[in-house]
């Protein structure tokens, strides 16, 4: 194509209530299906990372990737709803746990490092883990917010 085939920030609807949004990655991101990421107000997507949030704020765009994205592609990022193909977690996650970020980009984690991670309110996954990093199914409810009124970790 020479445009993308949907408006960038475009919000659809999803089955069971979920939502998306459309957008682009960022210049030298890669972004895997079921990573967590920051979209800027330029619609440009990158995983999410703990240096990150710090900078983002509470009124930062969060969504999980629904596909494999190489730098320049555009696609679409999962903002509410049931997410099956689930949310990328760096160690092991309880169902129905507080998730927090990471070092890693896009990966989220079940465990809060103080003074480096924050709670991001609203996503949980629905599974536990085993221990296993790895994509794991999850729930967002309303919008995600990155939870920087709380202490690290």
């Amino acid at each position: 194509y020479p445009a993308p085939p949907f408006s960038i920030g475009q919000v659809i609807n999803l089955t069971g209530g979920g939502a998306a949004i459309y957008a682009q990655t960022a210049a030298a991101t890669g972004i895997t299906q079921g990573d967590f990421c920051y979209i800027a107000s330029t619609m440009l997507a990158a995983g999410l990372t703990s240096t990150i949030a710090a900078t983002a704020g509470q009124a930062a765009i969060l969504g999980v990737a629904m596909a494999t994205l190489t730098t320049g592609q555009f696609g679409w990022f999962q903002t509410r709803g049931n997410c099956p193909a689930g949310v990328n977690v760096v160690n092991g996650v309880a169902a129905n746990t507080v998730l927090h970020t990471s070092a890693t980009a896009g990966r989220l984690t079940g465990t809060a490092v103080t003074g480096t991670s924050y709670p991001i309110n609203n996503i949980m996954t629905v599974t536990t883990s085993g221990g296993t990093a790895g994509a794991y199914a999850a729930m967002i409810s309303n919008s995600m917010i990155i939870n920087t009124a709380t202490t690290l970790g």
